[in-house]
């Protein structure tokens, strides 16, 4: 019985396969750069309760997520899955090579992540071997849902938004300053609280400044976190050869945009994923 693991800052895709068929839930975000030890408990008990007595017979997990770097985050994080699934081995990869896999497959490329988050880097079929570091929800995460938020949150505590979408954002959220300042600056996840204002600039496209915070964020995205491959041994010649795959429910949302951007930039994307793990499990039955 093994379980496939895609977890980043918002949610987290879950999927228990056993004989050929799939069990899909989602809970939490878990992030353990990010978070403390009790709120990644919090997560994966809330899966085991959901796979119910199956929770015991887990073997194998294959654990994708943001936050997987360095021994010290993994520890925590072993701990709790190893503690709620004590007969599973447990293998680890970043979020962005469970974008690149689901994206690419064994085709070199670049692959993206824009969610909650955003991240990128060239994969050669097998790995990442190179990464421009994303730099969080404060000092990068370019195009990300976070961006977008925060991009419309600073614009609405400093009364810079038209009036049409200020008038509709109050009456979909009545926020107050206060309220806004507590939850970035003191709220147990804000990257996740400012991404979930993403999903209302998507609702307002048509109109002038949600088109153009949108193209202004993927464009950061793309020239800060895309363009510099071009200029390394990855890619030589340029990425004018170069797929690029895109992953995350931002880049999913965003697919035409980017795609209009590409032609401009040089860049050639070829697959949006929303889910990688729907894609990855695929391949699991598959094989």
């Amino acid at each position: 019985m093994t379980l496939l693991v895609d977890a980043g800052g918002t949610k987290t895709d879950w999927a228990l396969v056993e004989d050929g068929s799939v069990f899909r839930f989602r809970t939490d975000g878990i992030n353990p750069a990010v978070m403390g030890r009790e709120r990644i408990l919090a997560a994966v008990l809330s899966a085991s309760d959901r796979m119910g007595g199956k929770s015991a017979g887990v073997t194998s997990i294959r654990y994708y997520g943001a936050g997987v770097v360095g021994t010290e985050h993994l520890l925590g994080l072993d701990a709790v899955l190893k503690n709620v699934f004590p007969k599973a081995s447990v293998a680890y990869g970043t979020d962005l090579l469970a974008a690149a896999e689901a994206g690419l497959g064994d085709r070199r490329g670049l692959v993206c992540i824009l969610g909650t988050g955003s991240n990128s880097g060239v994969y050669d079929g097998r790995k990442i071997i190179a990464n421009i570091r994303p730099g969080g929800y404060i000092l990068g995460d370019e195009g990300s849902g976070s961006a977008i938020g925060k991009a419309l949150l600073a614009d609405y505590i400093k009364d810079r938004l038209p009036s049409g979408i200020r008038n509709r954002f109050d009456d979909e959220y009545g926020l107050s300053y206060a309220k806004i300042v507590e939850n970035v600056y003191r709220g147990e996840n804000p990257a996740g609280y400012l991404a979930s204002f993403a999903p209302f600039v998507f609702s307002c496209r048509g109109e002038e400044y949600a088109d153009c915070l949108i193209d202004r964020n993927l464009r950061s995205f793309i020239e800060r976190s895309l363009l510099p491959y071009g200029e390394t041994e990855a890619f030589p010649d340029g990425l004018e050869d170069a797929d690029v795959a895109v992953a995350g429910s931002v880049g999913y949302e965003c697919r035409n945009e980017l795609g209009d951007l590409g032609k401009e930039y040089g860049l050639s994307f070829v697959r949006f994923v929303r889910n990688p793990v729907e894609v990855l499990v695929s391949g699991l039955q598959a094989g």
